[in-house]
């Protein structure tokens, strides 16, 4: 059985598991952008990466965080 990468592991394999995912918190955003978390969040509030509240959670589309820098996503 697969193992999930544990948060803070910044191996290729966990990257590719966040990548893969439909959806990421703000802490993963940053770990996948390399952006600081202040970068991340001005970007939320300018709506420039929509969010998506489930209960207390913040969950951002990983194609749309992926969008932001740069990265063209294909299905």
């Amino acid at each position: 059985m697969a193992t999930t990468p544990a948060p803070g592991d910044q191996s290729a394999a966990r990257i590719a598991y966040l990548m893969a995912r439909p959806t990421m918190s703000v802490a993963e955003a940053v770990e996948v952008t390399g952006l600081s978390e202040s970068t991340i969040k001005r970007a939320i509030l300018a709506g420039t990466i929509p969010v998506r509240r489930v209960g207390a959670r913040v969950l951002l589309s990983t194609a749309d965080v992926l969008a932001f820098v740069g990265v063209e996503v294909t299905s």
